[in-house]
């Protein structure tokens, strides 16, 4: 009898035996994938940055560098997150825990970040929940990523303990079928939400309401059954975008209807087959305080059936990648309050038209126009111009060669602050192409294949501020080429060809603060050429030269250890051509 009742002892004896070696080998195990964290993790300079990406962790590692910024957790098994998790990592700035199989998150998870910034939760299809008193003490967040997870509804106080969030994105939450914040911060105002494939199939007062003060929403759904013109007018976004491309007349006319009760002022229309909506829509939106309309990456073949340039209190029209090749004489002759024009990314054969008020001109990755004389003309009825952007346009030359004596393209440009011809095969540039341009402040003539400038290239731009030179084939400088340019405080001539520079070169540039030579071929920079500039200057960038460390450049390191910033240090080194106990050192070192 006593061997019978000692077997269910023995039994139990047993199974708890069992049970504390499956809790050892559990302990071990998540101590071996702590050591594996902290062997395998990849670390950043001084460690503030440590990625844990891809290592089968299924809690948070408690052994990495307490003093980290940046933590990327992502591609893991971590199913929970509990109010200890973070509590050793109190600097942490940057959290990503994406793809990770999140599922749940505790109320105080994040209490222990007060400097959190960026939080990335995204691509957690189990994370059905959050709370807004998870960011009880986030005050700092400026970035919150929800997007693909499997959230099924939002909080409606959320933004109120969020005061500087500057993104949430809801992108491709699939189980989301409403969204109601009611209480703001009164900062949300820089806000931008991201709502991009919604399920949320009706605009209507009880799936939809953002009742914040936002900066702007970008609402794209997967298809709508409905929209409620008052829903739509209640939207508190400065900005609106709404790339829906496959909406019923019908619900357009709703949509558009709403809009012209808002109080929205930028309205964009992303590849919506805008040519398609009944164009009299447009008429809902002509009184109304809209400022800017963005239509881009739509087919639009002939612009004179376009409804919304009947619209003359829109100030800033877009219309890049919409295939347009013409542009006629009366197409925007009813955007009376026209300033500011974007034609990018379009196949324009021909341009004329006249748009009394512009101020703002930007033409760029087109094909290479035949209307140089065309906008000539536009030039020519527009004398409020300020800034002109033709960028990689195909231009060879700024002249208009055709008349009896060539003529520059901004003749006449006296308004015109900022010019910007980047990436246009210019190959030189000559005198007299620039003389008219006395009020310019800006102009960027980088990466246009320029291999010589004359020495009166620059005559007349005695307002200059600011010039870029960089991505060029320039071997020299002419003498005296910057001469009366007294007010420059910027130069870029990185990425030339430069062996030398002349010493007269800096003469006139006592207001110059911030050079780059970055990316030539100097072989030695004499103490006269800087001298003009020695105690003013702020900045240098001479890194990846061809920099002769000798006794001739020995003023160079002294100066640059006083109060200018040499930038990109590491790189700016002596050349093969130094003294021999200083080839290939940094140049710091000399």
């Amino acid at each position: 009898m006593a061997r019978m009742r000692l077997i269910p002892l023995l039994v139990l004896l047993y199974l708890l035996i069992l049970t504390a070696t499956e809790e050892m080998s559990s302990q071990h195990h998540g101590l071996q994938l702590q050591r594996l964290a902290r062997t395998r993790c990849s670390q950043g300079p001084y460690k503030r940055k440590i990625s844990c990406t891809r290592m089968e962790l299924t809690e948070v590692p408690q052994d990495l560098y307490p003093e980290v910024e940046e933590l990327d957790l992502s591609l893991n098994e971590i199913r929970s997150i509990f109010n200890s998790s973070f509590t050793r990592y109190q600097r942490i700035k940057n959290l990503n825990i994406s793809y990770s199989k999140l599922s749940e998150i505790a109320t105080g998870s994040f209490y222990a970040m007060p400097m959190l910034q960026y939080l990335d939760l995204s691509k957690n299809w189990s994370l059905r929940s959050i709370t807004s008193q998870m960011f009880n003490f986030s005050i700092n967040l400026s970035h919150l990523i929800l997007s693909s997870t499997g959230l099924e509804s939002v909080p409606g106080d959320i933004l109120r303990l969020l005061p500087n969030l500057q993104l949430l994105d809801l992108s491709f939450t699939d189980m989301l079928s409403h969204i109601n914040i009611s209480s703001c911060s009164s900062k949300t105002r820089i806000l931008n939400i991201v709502f991009l494939l919604s399920k949320i199939k009706a605009l209507v007062p009880s799936r939809f309401r953002i009742d914040c003060e936002i900066n702007s929403l970008n609402y794209k759904a997967i298809k709508y059954n409905s929209i409620d013109p008052p829903t739509i007018a209640t939207i508190r976004a400065r900005v609106l975008s709404f790339p829906n491309r496959r909406l019923r007349p019908d619900l357009w006319d709703q949509f558009f209807r709403g809009i012209g009760m808002s109080h929205i002022e930028e309205l964009l229309l992303h590849a919506t087959k805008i040519a398609r909506i009944d164009q009299h829509h447009f008429a809902l939106l002509r009184n109304k305080p809209l400022q800017v309309l963005d239509v881009s990456g739509n087919h639009l073949p002939d612009l004179t059936q376009m409804g919304f340039l009947d619209l003359p209190l829109v100030s800033t029209l877009i219309i890049d990648r919409c295939r347009i090749k013409n542009i006629g004489p009366v197409n925007f002759a009813r955007m009376k309050g026209l300033r500011i024009l974007h034609v990018n990314h379009n196949n324009i054969i021909d341009i004329n038209d006249n748009i009394p008020n512009l101020e703002t001109f930007v033409y760029s990755d087109c094909k290479k126009p035949k209307w140089p004389d065309q906008i000539k003309q536009i030039f020519n009825q527009t004398k409020s111009l300020k800034h002109v952007i033709i960028r990689n346009a195909g231009l060879n030359t700024l002249w208009i060669t055709f008349v009896k004596n060539n003529i520059s393209l901004f003749g006449g440009l006296r308004t015109v602050i900022s010019l910007d011809v980047k990436k246009n095969p210019l190959k030189r540039l000559e005198s007299g192409i620039l003389t008219d341009l006395l009020l310019l402040q800006e102009l960027d003539l980088s990466d246009c294949e320029l291999k010589g400038i004359e020495v009166n290239a620059f005559e007349g731009l005695q307002s200059l501020q600011i010039l870029h030179l960089e991505g060029n084939q320039l071997l020299d400088l002419p003498h005296g080429v910057l001469w009366n340019m007294a007010y420059l405080r910027n130069v870029s001539l990185e990425g030339n060809k430069l062996k030398y520079l002349d010493r007269d070169l800096f003469s006139n540039s006592s207001k110059l603060r911030n050079l780059t030579l970055a990316r030539n071929q100097l072989t030695g920079l004499n103490h006269s050429t800087f001298e003009p500039i020695l105690n003013t200057l702020f900045s240098i960038d001479i890194s990846e030269n061809e920099i002769a460390c000798t006794c001739n450049v020995k003023w160079l390191p002294l100066w640059l250890s006083g109060s200018i910033t040499l930038l990109n240090e590491i790189d700016t080194r002596c050349s093969s051509a130094s003294l021999e106990e200083l080839q290939e050192k940094p140049l710091m070192s000399f």
